[in-house]
C-alpha cells in the first residue's frame, strides 16, 4: 500500500523541481490529452531519474508538491501547482491541509495565495486545530490578520477544547491576544473572558468566551471551586485567578505541553 508522505518527510523539490515543471506546463497546450495536473504529475515523477544531486529519489505527487512548498514557503511552486489544476485542500498524513501547514510555519503569502484558491479556513488537522490556531500557537502575528479579516472562525475549539485565543495565550503570544480578544470590553469582562478561558482549558463549561458574567460561567465558577476545594462564592477574585492559573501550569506540565501546537 503506498504510504502518504507528510512534508516534513518529503524530499524537497527546489528549483530543478520548479523548472522542470514549468517546462512540463508551458508545454502542454489545451488540445493535447490528459489534465494539465497530469503533466505536473508526470513531471515531479521525472525527478526521480535526474541525476542532479538535490532531486528527491522517490516519487513525488502533485499533492505531496504542494504540501512541501507550503511548508516550506516556496510561493512560485505553490502558484504553478494551482494554477496547473492541484487542489487548494490537499491534505498531509496528519489531515492537515496545505493552508494550515503554512499558515503554522508563517508563510503568508502563501497563505493569502491558498485563500484565493478557495482553500477551507476553517479546515481542521486531525487534533482539531485550525489554520488560525495553528498561526495563533506558533506567534504569527501576520498571518493570523490575514486569517482573521478572511473570517476564519474565532470561536472554535480544538480537541484539547482550545480556542486560537487560548493557543496565544498558553504560548504568551500577547499581540495575538490581543487581535483575537472581543472588542470593547471593559477590564472587568476582560478578566472574566480570561477566566473563562481557564475554566475551558480546565475541563469546566462556563460557555462563550465573551467576557460575560452568566449564569453558565457562574455555575462553572463553583464547580471549579468545589472541585479545587476552595471557598464557594461563585466571585471573580484575584485569589480565584491565581489559582486558576496555577493549575493551568500544573496541568501543562504534567501533560508535557508543548502539545499538538506547540
Amino acid at each position: 500500500m503506498h504510504k502518504r508522505l507528510s512534508p516534513v518527510h518529503t524530499v524537497g523539490i527546489h528549483s530543478l523541481s520548479f523548472l522542470l515543471l514549468a517546462t512540463a506546463l508551458l508545454s502542454c497546450s489545451d488540445s493535447e490529452q490528459g489534465s494539465r495536473t497530469a503533466v505536473v504529475s508526470k513531471a515531479a515523477s521525472d525527478l526521480t531519474r535526474n541525476p542532479v544531486a538535490d532531486a528527491p529519489r522517490q516519487a513525488v505527487s502533485p499533492t505531496e508538491a504542494l504540501l512541501a512548498a507550503a511548508t516550506r514557503g516556496d510561493v512560485e511552486t505553490v502558484k504553478l501547482l494551482l494554477e496547473a489544476g492541484v487542489r487548494a485542500d490537499v491534505r498531509d498524513a496528519d489531515d492537515a491541509t496545505a493552508l494550515l501547514l503554512a499558515a503554522r510555519a508563517g508563510h503568508g503569502d502563501i497563505v493569502a495565495r491558498l485563500l484565493d484558491a478557495q482553500a477551507n479556513i476553517d479546515a481542521t488537522d486531525r487534533h482539531g486545530m485550525t489554520p488560525l490556531m495553528a498561526a495563533a500557537s506558533a506567534g504569527h502575528l501576520d498571518v493570523a490578520r490575514v486569517l482573521v479579516a478572511a473570517g476564519a472562525g474565532v470561536s472554535a475549539h480544538d480537541r484539547m477544547g482550545l480556542t486560537a485565543l487560548m493557543w496565544a495565550e498558553k504560548n504568551g503570544h500577547v499581540q495575538i491576544e490581543t487581535l483575537l480578544t472581543p472588542k470593547g470590553l471593559s477590564p472587568e469582562n476582560a478578566r472574566v473572558a480570561r477566566l473563562q478561558r481557564f475554566l475551558i482549558e480546565l475541563g469546566h463549561d462556563p460557555g462563550p468566551v465573551d467576557g460575560l458574567y452568566g449564569p453558565q460561567t457562574a455555575t462553572a465558577v463553583r464547580d471549579y471551586q468545589r472541585q479545587a476545594q476552595l471557598p464557594i462564592t461563585g466571585l471573580v477574585s484575584e485569589e480565584l485567578m491565581d489559582h486558576a492559573r496555577q493549575s493551568l501550569r500544573e496541568r501543562r506540565l504534567a501533560h508535557g505541553q508543548a502539545g499538538h501546537g506547540g
